[in-house]
């Protein structure tokens, strides 16, 4: 058994760490932004960007058309909503309850 203990992360101001996730992709992305998951989506963004070494080898058109289509998703089901056609709306939620 190998027990590895490396953690990556990103210096965003002197002795302030972010902690960023190597299994990240496009994918992963995606599902967090579909799911409306705002911290995820983040979270895989700033990882994405880290991992490929920067925002020049980012695949950010991809991420954007994901963008795109996951918020029209969320608005097309909240006016479906407010005209009555659905029972809940779909809004944009954090993975958890902490205040950001």
């Amino acid at each position: 058994m190998v027990l590895t203990t490396d953690i990556v992360a990103l210096e965003v101001r002197p002795g302030t760490l972010l902690r960023i996730t190597t299994d990240t992709s496009a994918e992963h992305f995606n599902t967090a932004a579909q799911a409306g998951d705002a911290r995820a989506t983040a979270g895989h963004l700033v990882s994405i960007i880290a991992t490929n070494h920067g925002v020049e080898a980012a695949p950010l058109a991809l991420l954007a058309n994901y963008v795109q289509t996951a918020l029209l998703q969320m608005h097309a089901a909240e006016t479906a909503f407010h005209e009555g056609q659905l029972f809940a709306p779909c809004r944009l939620h954090s993975s958890d309850n902490r205040p950001n």
